[in-house]
């Protein structure tokens, strides 16, 4: 991101980039007339499953932990809707957790996840196009958590710490503005 945003508090960091930086760009190149119609990412919801969690209860502490520490927010732990013999999973079983980002926890998790996180995960090569589903959303998986500065000091704590599933959720239904704004926040894409 720019220099000059370096002086901004951490939490405001994303927020006043796209501000002042992409939307302004989106507005003179991409020909809006309105502040209201710029592609935005309107939630994160960040998800964790796991076999293990179907198997022993217990083993979803460690997770729910974990990603209480990253987000700074609590999680909801997820239940079974109903059963899966194949699976071996019983209705109101435990099968993973999840939380919903917005607003300034989302701009504070995406700045934390931006600039120290995503550039060292060795097997993140950038976006795929193929991950975008029809409403325009975009999912994530990153595997290594230990990355989080939270979760480093305590390794022991966190070593059996299963991966999560990102999805930035766009309020446009246009996947290739929805692109452009991901690019826009230095995220690369994948070359073929």
């Amino acid at each position: 991101m720019n220099k000059k945003l370096s002086n901004i508090p951490h939490r405001l960091r994303v927020d006043t980039y796209y501000r002042e930086i992409i939307s302004q760009d989106f507005i003179y190149k991409q020909n809006y007339h309105n502040v209201m119609e710029l592609p935005k990412i309107e939630k994160l919801v960040i998800n964790s499953t796991s076999k293990s969690f179907v198997e022993d209860r217990k083993n979803i502490a460690p997770t729910l932990l974990g990603l209480e520490m990253i987000c700074g927010q609590k999680l909801k732990v997820s239940t079974a809707e109903k059963s899966i013999a194949g699976f071996k999973i019983r209705q109101g079983q435990t099968i993973g957790c999840k939380v919903t980002l917005r607003k300034h926890s989302l701009s504070y998790f995406l700045d934390k996840l931006l600039l120290p996180i995503l550039p060292r995960f060795s097997n993140f090569t950038g976006l795929i196009l193929i991950r975008f589903d029809k409403q325009g959303n975009y999912t994530l998986g990153l595997n290594d958590l230990l990355l989080f500065p939270e979760l480093e000091t305590q390794f022991e704590l966190f070593e059996k710490l299963r991966g999560i599933d990102l999805s930035f959720v766009m309020c446009k239904k246009n996947i290739k503005e929805n692109l452009l704004l991901l690019t826009a926040l230095q995220i690369p894409v994948q070359k073929k």
